[in-house]
């Protein structure tokens, strides 16, 4: 059974994954630019206890990074990041 906290926890790694994948920033770059905790995104990724304030800010940060990829890539790759936005 998975928990609604873990839910949450791999949908935010999701979105880490998928701004990594298409920048190449680091998790700690990552989580400077969200929260200025360089450290935050390794602390998700193992398990550790956080606020639902911070994880928040990490996803509106997320998100507005993957709208913001999809802008500058144009009307195909576009869908497919408004697409995952949506659907995280």
């Amino acid at each position: 059974m998975t928990t609604y906290s873990s839910a949450l926890r791999q949908l935010v790694i999701g979105k880490v994954d998928e701004v990594r994948s298409l920048t190449g920033i680091a998790d700690s770059g990552i989580g400077r630019a969200a929260l200025k905790n360089a450290g935050f995104v390794k602390q998700l990724r193992e398990g550790e206890n956080m606020t639902l304030e911070k994880l928040e800010q990490l996803e509106i940060w997320l998100d507005a990074k993957l709208a913001e990829l999809a802008e500058a890539a144009g009307p195909d790759e576009r869908s497919r990041s408004e697409n995952l936005v949506a659907d995280g």
